[in-house]
């Protein structure tokens, strides 16, 4: 049985992103991921409003405890961005 290929899907086109302290985003490196942003608590809120604003990325990679840890301001920038489509 041949796959079946979509050349027009989003993930196709679209990367992932990982933000966070160096000992998390590491691993993702070591995964593959390319788009990977290491940085300090206090430039955690405008590292990720960076990658938000990449059309190329689709999905950001994020810790729980530095998503704890954002404003409500961008915590609800998240919470209301559409996926890919």
């Amino acid at each position: 049985m041949t796959p079946t290929v979509i050349a027009n899907s989003w993930w196709c086109e679209m990367e992932l992103a990982a933000v966070g302290r160096d000992e998390f985003v590491q691993g993702f490196k070591l995964a593959g991921i390319r788009k990977t942003v290491s940085v300090g608590k206090e430039a955690l809120e405008s590292s990720i409003a960076k990658v938000l604003d990449d059309p190329n990325v689709g999905i950001l990679i994020l810790s729980a405890a530095d998503l704890g840890g954002l404003s409500h301001q961008m915590r609800r920038r998240l919470d209301t961005r559409l996926g890919p489509s």
